[in-house]
């Protein structure tokens, strides 16, 4: 301070000086959010990118067993209507619907799905646990369609030799 100045002068200055302290300490605040905020954005970014990724790959690979498993007995279903054998042709029909209505969504329930993030605590953990849970229990679904199909099969073949 000027020790010449007088005392108006004293207070318009720190009248001043206090403006700016609140000017500053609310541009700290704002973009201190605002950074926050992008590195939460950023970071959502960089986890849906990841879930995408492993989700893409599990949904390709089943999807292309999904899609022969459904070629396969359509082509039978087409084969048997065509030779006008309709033996075992509900069976197969019916094999067709349920590989045709199998979807992730009705493993589990939403009631089901709460619950099971409910369980456990650390989020991460609960997320890849329910992964494996809805691959196992949809794959164990399809596969055991597969097996049913390959039976159906081999009695048709064996009705044939």
């Amino acid at each position: 301070m000027d020790w010449l100045a007088s005392d108006e002068e004293i207070t318009e200055n720190k009248y001043d000086i206090g403006i700016a302290e609140k000017t500053w300490d609310k541009l700290h605040e704002n973009f201190g959010n605002q950074g926050y905020l992008e590195g939460l954005e950023a970071a959502k970014d960089v986890r849906l990118q990841e879930g995408f990724d492993r989700g893409f790959k599990f949904g390709s690979e089943i999807g292309s067993k999904v899609g022969l498993l459904l070629g396969k007995i359509s082509t039978v279903i087409y084969l048997k209507k065509l030779s006008m054998k309709n033996d075992r042709l509900s069976e197969f029909q019916n094999l067709l619907l349920e590989l045709q209505t199998l979807k992730f969504e009705a493993i589990f329930t939403p009631k089901q799905f709460k619950q099971f993030f409910e369980q456990e605590e650390n989020l991460e953990i609960a997320l890849e646990k329910f992964n494996c849970t809805i691959k196992e229990s949809f794959m164990r679904k399809f596969y055991k369609i597969e097996s049913e199909f390959e039976g159906l099969l081999e009695q048709e073949e064996s009705c044939l030799i």
